[in-house]
């Protein structure tokens, strides 16, 4: 499995938007626009193209980008492939693949915010202090949330879930843009060497 990674974009041309107005549904583009943010907008268009790039290396045929669609939560879908997203800093992340997986990447700074600490704290019911343990924790659980399409950061908090009695493998790995990666699935570990993680220029 290949991790595909791209720099945030801010400017558009028109050739993009034809694009990304030609391939994705008009629900999935409507969700997006809804939005007041800029920044927002900027990461799922860009997150789009670099959706349309995974296809074309993957031979998947980019018609198939019709069927993509936003479920209750927001996390992106699609039928018979799984699609894994992760946003950090300026860099996007995105894995499209037939095995389910969930992935959180994180830039690693050692000034934690503390409202993180105390949610990861009660996530895991436990007390953790320094940033390496953080980061290993946090992405972690943010992958495990991303690996099931009904699971949320708000449902863990509410229902006083413990993300210890998920029983996921958790394999970790790091870039050269000081991000951390948690991939989490089931039986997932004996993969580790085989995944990658490769730019795409868009």
């Amino acid at each position: 499995m290949t991790i595909f990674y791209t720099v945030l974009k801010s400017r558009f041309s028109d050739r993009d938007l034809k694009i990304i107005y030609e391939t994705f549904s008009d629900d999935f583009i409507s969700r997006v626009q809804k939005s007041k943010v800029n920044i927002y907008i900027d990461k799922r268009f860009t997150l789009m193209l670099l959706i349309i790039e995974i296809c074309k290396k993957m031979n998947i045929p980019t018609s198939y980008l019709i069927f993509l669609k936003h479920n209750e939560n927001g996390k992106a879908i699609m039928p018979n492939l799984n699609i894994a997203i992760s946003y950090t800093k300026n860099f996007i992340f995105c894995a499209i693949s037939h095995m389910r997986i969930g992935f959180d990447v994180e830039y690693i700074d050692k000034n934690i915010p503390r409202e993180n600490l105390a949610i990861l704290n009660t996530c895991i019911g436990s007390s953790i202090r320094n940033y390496e343990n953080f980061y290993l924790e946090w992405t972690r659980l943010e992958s495990i949330i991303k690996y099931y399409d009904d699971l949320s950061l708000l449902k863990i908090l509410f229902d006083k879930i413990n993300i210890n009695d998920f029983k996921l493998d958790t394999i970790y790995l790091k870039t050269r843009q000081r991000c951390l990666i948690a991939i989490s699935g089931e039986n997932i570990a004996p993969f580790e060497k085989t995944i990658n993680i490769k730019y795409q220029k868009i």
